[in-house]
């Protein structure tokens, strides 16, 4: 009696890890595919980038300034990046706005940093005098965490310059198309990065490396911390560590479409 129930349960046992055997072989079949695919829009993503590399080969996860995720640092380097810009027209197109007609032979400006206005600070101010005004709110989370009446706020300031071009971006993690609730239009993190490394392309191709570089190095600051794709995926998956890198894919896979137009 005891022998049966003994065989039984081994079989039954058995049974179970035959079934995450075949569990465990089919993910690691499906890894290998993705493994291959990350390899060839790595590859990709070098030649659109030269002579710069992929920002997916280093790990910014380990930076200790930038795991912090302290609105500060990023809105520090983004101001800077604003004034990197060739024209004011790309300024635009960072956010995913269209530019006010004759913008590309407007410099792109000086963007101020923590503008003090009646009960509170814009995080960046971009001014062309007479021509146009562009507020950029920062988030490193999703629009909930912005506030409403606080951007309404920000929008009655706006309203009391001359400039007959306006426009208020909320830059969040997540986002939707149109306007917040505050009247800021939306704007991802993630189409600022696919913009950053589009405006690397063209810098380099100036021979402004440097400035590339730093575009770069921020574009994937942004895509590791904030929007938690991994770090050096391909060394972590060669070394036999599962990983889903859907999502860094479907990013390089855009960027790659949109270099090559």
């Amino acid at each position: 009696m005891t022998s049966a129930w003994s065989r039984s349960s081994r079989c039954a046992w058995e049974a179970k890890w035959s079934a995450v055997t075949r569990m465990i072989e089919s993910a690691l079949k499906s890894q290998t595919v993705a493994e291959q695919e990350l390899e060839s829009l790595i590859c990709e993503s070098n030649q659109h980038l030269h002579p710069l590399d992929e920002p997916f080969a280093t790990n910014y996860q380990l930076h200790r300034w930038l795991i912090g995720s302290r609105e500060e640092v990023y809105s520090d380097w983004l101001a800077w990046i604003l004034d990197q810009l060739g024209s004011a027209a790309d300024v635009f197109r960072l956010f995913g706005a269209e530019p006010p007609e004759q913008a590309e032979q407007w410099s792109s400006g000086s963007a101020e940093r923590e503008r003090p206005i009646p009960n509170g600070r814009l995080d960046i101010v971009e001014r062309w005098p007479g021509r146009a005004l562009l507020v950029v709110e920062v988030k490193l989370s999703s629009e909930e965490s912005a506030l409403t009446n606080q951007q309404e706020r920000y929008r009655r300031w706006m309203a009391r310059w001359p400039e007959p071009h306006t426009r208020a971006v909320l830059l969040v993690v997540d986002s939707e198309e149109g306007q917040s609730e505050g009247r800021f239009d939306r704007c991802g993190w993630r189409e600022v990065c696919l913009a950053l490394r589009r405006a690397a392309v063209q810098k380099a191709a100036t021979g402004q490396i440097v400035h590339a570089a730093l575009m770069l190095a921020f574009a994937g600051a942004v895509e590791q911390n904030l929007l938690c794709m991994h770090g050096a995926p391909l060394s972590r998956m060669r070394s036999g560590g599962l990983l889903d890198s859907t999502q860094i894919r479907q990013h390089l896979r855009e960027f790659v479409r949109s270099a090559e137009r």
